[in-house]
């Protein structure tokens, strides 16, 4: 057979022959096992690394990812950052929340959000009676701010205001789940993935007084209740059709129960809206 039809038949069986390149993704720590199941399941061939959220979005501006799977949205400031402007497409793909974890044994049982800011942050931000929910104030766990569980909590809690000096910052959801649970009249915030932990409770939340507290369970992030409730995304380059490829498992049946098995499954109406935007 002559050299010309074999190189044709080799390159229609395989796109690499042909030396297109291998998808990059970029995942934050909390998203890496879930990133790596669809991958699997896809069976998609890509060059998959882990890093911080913060990170990760960096590599997405500077076009050294094709895709990113982070616990938080593109910030305005951002998207201002990528060029050309547009290239960029943003889908939610999940479910999480920040939690509010105390020792196990801890009589702390709920809090509301202006509570909540007089202990982490430094200055008033929710124009509510913040109240003293304990006699004394507990030594505070927080996120550094490299992570998605940061960015929700400053945003969410803090009106955007910095986290207190007190208050000792980790650099993953799992340090601080570990710190808690190891002090005695600890709190600390992190990922909602982490609520089975051994040695820590999670504190039921309120926008209010007047309002009903709210556990970071599956059902009340489902329907929103729970006030710290947050989407997870996949920020990926408009024109990669491989990247476009790992979006639609992730909205699939399949891809959703792999992420169900760490975090909350999109409720079927959303799932929906998320793929009709990969419609084109």
């Amino acid at each position: 057979m002559k050299p010309l039809l074999w190189f044709l038949i080799l390159a229609s069986a395989s796109p690499l022959v042909l030396g297109a390149e291998a998808l990059t993704v970029v995942s934050d720590r909390l998203m890496a096992p879930v990133v790596a199941d669809w991958l699997k399941n896809a069976d998609l061939e890509a060059e998959h690394r882990t890093t911080n959220a913060l990170t990760a979005v960096q590599h997405l501006i500077q076009g050294r990812a094709d895709v990113i799977a982070v616990g938080r949205p593109l910030s305005e400031g951002e998207r201002r950052q990528i060029r050309p402007p547009g290239r960029i497409r943003s889908l939610p793909v999940g479910i999480d929340a920040v939690a509010i974890y105390v020792p196990r044994r801890s009589p702390l049982r709920e809090l509301t959000l202006a509570q909540l800011a007089r202990w982490f942050g430094i200055r008033p931000c929710h124009r509510q009676r913040a109240g003293a929910p304990a006699a004394t104030v507990p030594v505070r766990f927080g996120l550094s701010p490299v992570t998605a569980g940061h960015y929700h909590f400053v945003r969410q809690v803090l009106c955007d205001a910095p986290l207190r000096p007190e208050v000792i910052r980790l650099n993953s959801d799992r340090e601080v789940i570990a710190a808690v649970a190891r002090r005695q009249g600890a709190i600390g915030f992190a990922s909602a993935a982490f609520a089975g932990e051994p040695g820590i409770r999670a504190v039921a939340l309120k926008r209010r007084h007047k309002n009903r507290p709210y556990l970071p369970s599956r059902r009340h992030l489902e329907s929103g209740r729970y006030p710290l409730t947050h989407f997870l995304y996949l920020h990926r380059i408009a024109a990669n059709p491989r990247a476009a490829e790992l979006a639609r498992f992730a909205l699939s049946a399949r891809g959703q129960a792999l992420l169900g098995r760490r975090f909350v499954a999109l409720p079927e109406p959303l799932r929906h809206r998320a793929q009709q935007t990969l419609v084109r």
